[in-house]
């Protein structure tokens, strides 16, 4: 299947990471230099603020710019021209390891209807603390305190179709990955922490909400319906070393894209649990590593030199080097495929 005639913009710096809506995508890099794209106009401006970032959200309809301040750890709010809002420098909580309270907020959550705004704080190197706050960002409605299962975990915020529900992603590399289930009910937070899923990467959910895919530990995609109950799932199909990566989301209801390491891209058929067909862009078709995108590299695979991507609103945003690749999902179900 070929995907052609895609929209293209580029940054001078790598994206790391991206948000957004059907009208406006945000784009940033760890070094905290961001980027917005108008989808409908096609106007691209930038803003830098000069300090990483560790993660980034926003609301249009509360013009914030919500980011996870990197080294110093505080909750930084912009608006769309780069000016601070406010700053908050998280809590020591009478600690004194202060490398912990240097990642003191580590992830910012916007939910899809910008009505409420989630975010972490570190507490400890065994706690943390989950905040609900109000669409200011700025006044807390709720807050619970609770265990880091891996300690000194990375966490990220991932939408789940459900209304005033998300999930929360934690994550310590080999010692294991988790998923908690948020629910914004009225200003207070329900908190349910998801034992099932101790390997695995972050869900994502098809337009229903009913169903999400995620990676297991096994390296297989597996199809599950909400919230603990498999359905099936999809080993690697090929014979090479290469394998799925952790990046997959839904075109509708029975169709989904998958990734693997070496950035080869591919449609599962989701009722079925299979590869349909891989997917070839314009312009970054898999060819072998020594050859083309990897000199250094000796082993004679395929791939190709897109890194990650993510669905936001209707479009797909794949990202390569310093640049980002729009695709509207809609392409993928009229693209046609090659007879077998």
């Amino acid at each position: 299947m070929l995907i052609s005639g895609n929209c293209v913009y580029s940054f001078g710096f790598r994206p790391y990471w991206l948000c957004g809506n059907n009208s406006l995508i945000l784009v940033s890099s760890k070094e905290g230099r961001i980027a917005t794209i108008g989808l409908q106009s096609g106007q691209k401006s930038g803003l830098s603020i000069e300090k990483p970032i560790s993660d980034v959200s926003f609301s249009v309809s509360q013009n914030i710019i919500a980011l996870a301040g990197g080294i110093n750890g505080h909750l930084i709010l912009l608006d769309f021209e780069g000016n601070v809002l406010h700053e908050e420098e998280p809590p020591r909580f009478g600690w004194d390891h202060s490398t912990i309270f240097e990642r003191g907020f580590p992830a910012v959550y916007f939910d899809r209807s910008e009505s409420v705004f989630w975010c972490v704080i570190r507490t400890h190197n065994e706690k943390f603390e989950i905040q609900l706050r109000a669409a200011d960002a700025r006044t807390v409605l709720d807050r619970i305190e609770t265990e880091d299962p891996f300690g000194d975990s990375l966490f990220s915020f991932h939408p789940t179709n459900n209304e005033n529900l998300v999930a929360l992603w934690i994550a310590a590399g080999q010692d294991g990955q988790t998923i908690h289930w948020l629910e914004s009910d009225g200003g207070r937070i329900i908190h349910r922490p998801e034992d099932a899923f101790l390997e695995t990467t972050p869900p994502a959910f098809a337009p229903d909400g009913s169903e999400f895919l995620i990676l297991d530990g096994e390296g297989r995609i597996a199809r599950y319906r909400y919230p603990t109950a498999k359905i099936a799932d999809c080993p690697w199909p090929f014979g090479d070393e290469d394998c799925f990566a952790g990046y997959m989301a839904y075109i509708d209801q029975t169709s989904a894209i998958v990734i693997s390491n070496n950035g080869r891209t591919f449609l599962l058929d989701v009722p079925t649990m299979t590869i349909a067909d891989e997917i070839v862009i314009e312009n970054h078709p898999p060819r072998p590593v020594p050859r083309i995108y990897y000199p250094s590299r000796y082993v004679d695979e395929l791939c190709t030199d897109l890194r990650f991507f993510e669905r936001i609103g209707d479009n797909f945003l794949f990202v390569y080097e310093d640049s980002l690749l729009v695709v509207p999902a809609a392409e993928f179900l009229s693209a046609p495929r090659p007879h077998k």
